[in-house]
């Protein structure tokens, strides 16, 4: 018995170190990280990272309430793998939101289509990872009410004390006694054998007692505090003034409602960059996007879009045309036309841009070249013809300063092959493949030439 369970317990080693995978479990765990409380018109950065053990590979797309947020910036869908089975935390990608709604709303981010994948080294060669998907709830709260805060009275002075009156006792007078009468001494009374009484003397008055005098009552000494009165402050209240909506949040929500190879066109005011969230949704759909900005306007077909990378910048689609010095000098000031579309850069799929050419006439040609300006190099680019309508039309694949000109410009490198008959766009210059070929074949006809005038190698004469 004590064998048997040897063996299996060798057999289970063994496993274990043949296929540690089974140790391990590969895990994927999804998380959004930002502010959690927005004001109305307050944007915040919002962040999506994934945790993953022994994974290859992740995917995930963000997806915001649209009644409380508003897309800024960034790229919705993140993306992420490598060549072999790792654990790390990255970030896949973040975006900046602006809240729309008012006080006392809230709004949810949450992920969809998160996915998660590992190398197996078997067959098949990959398997798919449960992944745990996180959310975030932001909320515009309500502002707790500041009370009121009362003026303090300041503090009146305590009055002192006065002496305390004297009570004076002012008696009533009253009547004053009737003076007692001196009794007046009769007639001498006759000796008569009987003794005659005389008159009876009148009873003296009692005198009248004088009232006690009434006790006047302690005079109370009353101190009159005139109130305070604390000068009010008026405050002014300051309208908020509303925010103006993002033009580019309506073309959004057209382009995800467009059904697949549809075409969505809008009007917009100013120069506003393109989103990378605009690109995105227009590759998926393999749709058009028509833009018109007054003075300009573009066409980007989906169809033709490479991967939308994360973090792009948005483009800007709308022409400088502010002339410059330093390009008009490197077109010996035969420019006519100067456009500059921003930083340099390539940009994920072509732009068709239709710009109007107020100094030409229909039928004029006009040729576009690139321009470096630090270096000051100008290459052609394509050979153009105005429009009907006093308009010119090229399509771009980078940013960067171009400038037109109605002549040739000597000295610009890929230039244009035959300006007279060629009417279409065209790019100019010859491929670095044919370059390459006719090095090599004047590098041959040289050696050649030299062993022939040396006579030596295959023309070495023989003596």
């Amino acid at each position: 018995m004590k064998r048997i369970i040897n063996l299996i317990s060798a057999a289970a080693l063994l496993a274990l170190l043949i296929f540690p995978g089974s140790v391990y479990a590969a895990s994927a765990s999804f998380s959004i990280s930002g502010p959690r409380t927005l004001s109305k018109g307050q944007t915040g950065t919002y962040t999506v990272n994934v945790t993953v053990s022994d994974a290859a590979a992740v995917q995930a797309e963000l997806v915001y309430d649209s009644s409380f947020f508003e897309l800024v910036s960034g790229n919705l869908i993140g993306l992420w793998d490598t060549a072999s089975n790792t654990s790390t935390t990255v970030t896949l990608t973040t975006v900046t939101l602006k809240c729309i709604a008012g006080q006392g709303s809230s709004g949810q981010l949450t992920l969809t289509d998160a996915k998660a994948g590992r190398f197996t080294g078997g067959i098949p060669p990959t398997e798919s990872i449960s992944p745990a998907v996180g959310s975030l709830t932001v909320t515009n709260p309500v502002p707790t009410p500041t009370p009121t805060i009362s003026p303090v009275p300041t503090n009146q002075p305590t009055p002192t004390a006065g002496p305390t009156p004297t009570i004076e006792l002012t008696p009533t007078t009253g009547p004053t006694p009737t003076k007692k009468p001196t009794p007046t001494a009769g007639p001498t009374p006759t000796k008569k054998p009987t003794l005659t009484a005389g008159p009876t003397p009148t009873d003296k008055p009692m005198p009248t007692t004088s009232p006690t005098p009434t006790k006047q009552p302690t005079p109370t000494a009353h101190l009159s505090v005139a109130p305070t009165i604390s000068p009010t402050t008026v405050v002014t209240a300051v309208p908020t003034p509303s925010p103006q909506p993002d033009p580019w949040q309506a073309v959004l929500r057209d382009l995800q409602s467009m059904p697949t190879g549809g075409q969505v066109s809008a009007e917009m005011d100013g120069n506003l960059p393109l989103p990378a969230a605009a690109l995105t949704l227009l590759k998926e759909k393999q749709g058009v996007l028509l833009l018109d900005f007054g003075q300009a306007s573009c066409r980007i077909d989906g169809s033709k879009l490479n991967v939308i990378p994360a973090g792009l910048p948005a483009i800007n689609l709308v022409p400088d045309m502010v002339r410059r010095t330093t390009l008009s000098q490197a077109a010996s000031s035969q420019d006519l036309y100067q456009y500059n579309f921003g930083p340099s850069g390539e940009w994920p799929g072509p732009v068709t841009f239709t710009l109007a050419a107020p100094d030409s006439k229909p039928g004029d040609r006009i040729y576009l070249y690139a321009c470096h300006e630090t270096a000051g190099i100008l290459a052609g680019s394509q050979a153009i013809e105005v429009d009907n309508s006093g308009s010119v039309t090229f399509t771009l694949c980078g940013g960067g300063s171009y400038l037109a000109s109605s002549q040739l410009i000597a000295g610009a490198i890929n230039p244009f092959a035959n300006p007279a008959s060629d009417t279409k766009p065209q790019t100019g210059g010859i491929s670095l493949l044919v370059l390459l070929i006719c090095l090599a074949a004047v590098t041959v006809l040289a050696v050649f030439a030299t062993m022939f005038i040396c006579r030596i190698g295959i023309f070495r004469k023989n003596r």
